[in-house]
Formats: C-alpha cells, structure tokens, sequence
C-alpha cells in the first residue's frame, strides 16, 4: 500500500475505534473515571499525536511558502 493511502486509511480506523459499540454496557471504573471515558480520552491523546505526525508529513510544503 502506498504512503499516500495508508495517510488516509490510518485516520478512518481510528475514527473507526471511536464508535466502541462493544463498551456502551461497561460501568467499571478504571482510574477514577468510567471504562468509556477513560478510553475516549487514551484515544483522543493518541489521535492528537496521529493528527500531529500526519500533518508534519503530509501538508503540502507550496502551502507555507510566501
């Protein structure tokens, strides 16, 4: 698979993760905060690093000239 496709391909799996069907019934508390919120905010960290990396590599450099 090309660099190109595995930029777009990477973020859809996450946003895939994000829709957690299979905790919705989970009232456990890990950490201080319920099961669910923990993992959206382990997720949105992670996200934000995915976010970082892909925009570092991929933002057309012609943008940033003057």
């Amino acid at each position: 698979m090309g660099h190109r496709k595995r930029i777009l391909v990477l973020p859809l799996g996450l946003v895939a993760l994000h829709l957690n069907y299979w905790m919705w019934d989970d009232a456990r508390i890990v950490l201080g905060l319920p099961a669910n919120l923990l993992y959206h905010v382990i997720l949105s960290l992670f996200l934000s690093v995915v976010m970082f990396v892909l925009v570092h590599r991929a933002w057309p450099r012609y943008l940033d000239e003057d």
